[in-house]
């Protein structure tokens, strides 16, 4: 929760800079301020103060302009209003659309069915609690977190505004794109015939089987396996000598490489030397030793015959049922384009990854089902990271061509009369409009509106803020003490006023007002010296010197706005003393107050801030390391596939098979990174043969000499399997490397397994020699899931890993005893310890000696006083040895930053109110503040239920400094 109405602690020069707008000076006397019915009716009071309706009317109506701005807006779109309120069904996919975008920052159905339940469940929180804090009630049953389309109508009409400004922008819109003057006309035939272009004509659903290869070397050697070469686009079957005894030209190549007595029976190694020698010539003389290219039905079976041995982890084409690209074209599970059931070849134009758009282009419009055009791949083609083999099945556009005249140009009317746009014209001429709506445009013509209503302000100070939040306003030359804004001819009330600004922020403000009187009334004014408050004049007196120089004029603060408007709006002050007030001695007292620590906690103070810290050393770890990821990418869009999606695909047989797959190759792969002479090289070295390798092994493998040197040997096996190998430096990572304040976000699995390996690694190996190992790889699984003495395979949301440790670190040691001091002499002669007798003050100003020992690693409770003491002075801690000093920073540091966040000073502040016995007149401002100390509560700890590491240190926070 922002704490902006009860925490102000701003630099004036920083105030002054974020107001990004041009006033012209307010001349004449000063406007009495509009009150209504507002009293000295106490609204919240307590030993010492009271809080007035009045009062809080006037520090609530500058702290929350948003407030007013809303109420205007539903002035000026009152009509549109009207018409979302007579039928809201009209409008309800604009509101979903609105709601869902603000909750969960996504507005497609389908990606947001794709989110994780813990996500959706944290950001539904996250919502629940910000409408709170705008005064709207709701519960997480009225987010509708499963079709995402039946939120309740509470959150729905929270967003009225947003959707009466694109009701407004739409009217305008309609006009627009019919007048030829307008920036916005739409010429409906070119428009028309531009959009089928670029939208239509080419992103139709299409049918092709596609093969994807790692390489240029695979792809090569899986046609020469099937006996494949190209020539002039086309497939040509070269005799195969390894199985069957060839005669012609083929028997002239074996005769030239001298392997005629071979002839039936060649090796791979001279199947290799053959194919390449071999030429393709369809006009090879005489006739009969001519090469005759494949029909299209004989390169639709090869073409499968390749994809079910490159990929025999998908469902299999029969090439008997499938033997013609007719029976291809027939069968509705191979060519579907239907949405809801799409054949295993049809993909969407937006099925395919960013890496293949290339690809996708090729198909579409370079391969063609045209009797005398390029249908397939005749040598593989590189996108991206891979190499493909293509064979276009079918172009699903037969109903957009219906859409086109003889000159292939989209017929746009019914008739001849021009007047009826046919079906999918207007479908294009929506989509084209819809388009133009943007929320550029919604938002200028919702300011022009602005611009176009007479908006009177009767509240000199409020028309400054509406001015900077460019509302255009004008100041009444006359008073009125109950409208505070005039929109045409209607009025918004200084009542009506009150009661909204109350039912958002009324609690929190007059809390904060109180805290403001209790802290100037109280015994912390003492320390705010003359000194002190001569030099946050100056400060003051400064900015406004610089004002009035035009020093701020780039800012949107021209000198012309007047020196009064300038101290109104940077420091909310009518004076500079007033400036001086609310700005630095309230800050300072606020300082004050929240560094007594002795104050809320007395004895067990220090204790506190020592076992919170000490938490953090304890749990500290670094640790340093590689990992090779084995992965795979079965819908190939080049991003790994998360293994439990994956799995959901298979039977249970095919899921115990690929478990165990998987435990075979990072048991080979540890074997081979192991016979390195480091591990980090032995994998880069094993990723690097498997990813030149091919998916098949041929004879040469039972050959033992032929193993190590041909990487098809070892990989083909697990390469059919679909499977990819990645090799990467992960860096650093560390304790808080999933704190939910981190912009890392680490599988939760992957950095369990690191945390727990540090701990292994640090027993292991850092306990004996003070020293972490540069190469450590990860142990052998033994089985998939592993037992209490071997951790099995770590499987995470992309994939598999074998972790490499590269190094690491623990935490610094805050262990500093009487034996480690060192003597120094004292003036008197006696030798005495550095650090044996320390000086602190305790918050009555008596002197305590305190050392800066600590007999264990831990930070002392002593440390930890003289570290939080020594910090508020000018000359920082210096008290302290260099080694503890750094442990300390370290890991009490982050503990005094969380004490000093907003989120802790809102309940420091509500103990001081709570001292005071306070009462609010109305019951339900009491509950109103309590559940924003609650919200307080849960953003603190950012709504995590189950980050152990985080909720280690935390979770207790409140408890302990609450």
């Amino acid at each position: 929760m922002k704490t902006k109405y009860l925490l102000k602690k701003v630099v004036a020069l920083i105030i002054v800079l974020i107001a990004g707008f041009a006033l012209a000076a307010c001349k004449g006397s000063t406007k009495k301020i509009p009150y209504g019915s507002l009293d000295e009716t106490v609204y919240l009071s307590g030993d010492g103060y009271k809080i007035t309706k009045k009062e809080l009317y006037k520090e609530m109506r500058t702290n929350e302009i948003s407030v007013l701005e809303k109420m205007i807006y539903r002035l000026i779109l009152a009509d549109e209003i009207e018409t979302i309120n007579e039928n809201k069904a009209n409008y309800k996919d604009d509101f979903v659309d609105i709601v869902n975008d603000k909750i969960f920052f996504e507005d497609d159905i389908d990606e947001l069915k794709e989110m994780k339940d813990e996500d959706i469940n944290k950001l539904v929180a996250k919502f629940v609690d910000l409408l709170y804090l705008e005064g709207v009630v709701i519960n997480p049953t009225d987010v509708d977190t499963v079709n995402f389309t039946e939120h309740s109508q509470v959150i729905l009409d929270f967003y009225i505004i947003d959707v009466a400004k694109k009701i407004h922008a739409q009217k305008l819109l309609d006009e627009e794109i019919l007048d030829e003057k307008s920036d916005y006309y739409i010429d409906v035939k070119d428009a028309l015939q531009n959009y089928y272009k670029n939208e239509v004509e080419k992103k139709y659903p299409l049918s092709s089987i596609n093969i994807r290869f790692t390489n240029s070397y695979e792809a090569n050697q899986t046609l020469r396996h099937f006996n494949l070469k190209s020539y002039r686009s086309k497939w040509y079957l070269v005799p195969n000598p390894r199985v069957d005894v060839v005669e012609g030209y083929a028997r002239d190549v074996l005769v030239e490489l001298d392997l005629e007595d071979k002839n039936g029976s060649l090796s791979e190694s001279e199947h290799q030397e053959y194919y390449d020698k071999y030429v393709v010539n369809p006009t090879r003389e005489p006739v009969e030793h001519a090469d005759v290219s494949l029909t299209l039905d004989e390169v639709l079976v090869k073409f499968f015959e390749i994809y079910n041995f490159v990929y025999p982890y998908k469902a299999e084409v029969d090439t008997n049922l499938y033997s013609t690209v007719e029976d291809v074209l027939n069968a509705p599970e191979l060519v579907n384009d239907d949405e809801e059931n799409l054949g295993q070849f049809t993909k969407l134009y937006d099925d395919y990854p960013s890496a293949q758009s290339s690809l996708r282009t090729y198909i579409y419009d370079t391969l063609s089902t045209e009797e005398d055009g390029t249908r397939y791949t005749a040598s593989p083609r590189n996108y991206g990271n891979y190499y493909f083999l293509s064979f276009k099945l079918k172009d699903h556009n037969e109903d957009i061509k219906a859409y086109l005249n003889e000159d292939d140009e989209l017929i746009i009317y019914t008739d001849e009369t021009e007047e009826t746009l046919t079906d999918y014209a207007q479908e294009y001429y929506d989509e084209i409009a819809k388009s133009k709506l943007s929320s550029t445009y919604i938002s200028t013509k919702f300011k022009d509106l602005l611009k176009e209503a007479k908006i009177v302000v009767y509240d000199e100070v409020l028309y400054l803020h509406l001015k900077r939040e460019e509302v255009p306003a004008t100041l009444s030359k006359k008073n009125s003490n109950t409208v505070v804004v005039k929109v045409d001819d209607k009025e918004i009330l200084v009542d009506d006023l009150y009661e909204e600004l109350e039912a958002k922020i009324g609690p929190n403000i007059a809390m904060d007002m109180a805290v403001r009187q209790i802290l100037l009334n109280s015994d912390y004014m003492e320390k705010i010296t003359d000194e002190m408050k001569k030099e946050y004049k100056d400060n003051v007196e400064n900015v406004i010197r610089e004002f009035s120089q035009n020093g701020y004029e780039q800012s949107g603060m021209p000198a012309s706005m007047g020196r009064k408007n300038f101290l109104r709006l940077s420091f909310n002050s009518e004076t500079i003393e007033e400036a001086v007030e609310r700005v630095y001695i309230r800050n300072e007292l606020e300082r004050l107050f929240y560094m007594d620590y002795e104050r809320f906690y007395g004895d067990v103070a220090y204790e506190k801030f020592a076992a919170v810290a000490n938490r953090l050393r304890n749990q500290f770890f670094t640790i340093s390391s590689s990992h090779l990821l084995i992965y795979v990418d079965m819908d190939e869009d080049d991003e790994p596939d998360n293994p439990e999606d994956f799995f959901k695909t298979l039977t249970e047989v095919q899921i115990a098979t690929y478990k165990e797959m998987v435990v075979e190759l990072m048991q080979l792969i540890h074997d081979r990174a192991s016979k390195h002479s480091s591990f980090a090289a032995g994998l880069r070295s094993v990723v690097s043969d498997f990813n030149d390798s091919t998916k098949f092994r041929t004879d040469l493998c039972d050959a033992d000499e032929n193993i190590e040197y041909r990487p098809e040997c070892t990989w083909a096996k697990y390469k059919r399997y679909g499977f990819f190998l990645k090799f990467e430096d992960l860096g650093d990572i560390n304790h808080t490397a999933n704190y939910p304040d981190s912009d890392s976000g680490w599988d939760k699995d992957f950095f369990a397994r690191l945390h727990h390996l540090h701990g292994e690694i640090k027993a292991e190996y850092y306990d004996v020699d003070k020293k972490f190992p540069t190469q450590l790889l990860d142990d052998k699984p033994l089985s998939y899931d592993g037992d209490e003495e071997n951790l099995g395979v770590l499987e995470t949301s992309f994939g598999w890993h074998l972790i490499l440790v590269t190094g690491g670190d623990v935490a610094k040691s805050a262990k500093f005893t009487y034996e480690d001091d060192t003597y120094i002499d004292s003036e008197d002669e006696e030798s005495l310890k550095i650090f044996e007798e320390i000086k602190v003050k305790d918050r009555e100003g008596n002197e305590v000696i305190l050392d800066a020992y600590s007999a264990d690693d831990d930070i002392s409770v002593n440390q930890a006083r003289i570290f939080m003491y020594e910090s508020t002075t000018d000359r920082g801690v210096v008290s302290l040895p260099n080694d503890v000093l750094s442990a300390l920073n370290n890991y009490l540091t982050p503990i005094k930053t969380k004490y000093e966040s907003n989120y802790t000073k809102m309940f420091l502040l509500y103990k001081l109110l709570k001292e005071t016995n306070y009462t609010y007149a109305n019951p339900q401002s009491t509950v109103k503040l309590d559940g924003v100390l609650d919200v307080n509560m849960r953003q603190f700890l950012e709504y995590n239920e189950d980050n152990e590491l985080f909720l280690e240190i935390y979770a207790d926070w409140f408890d302990l400094f609450g």
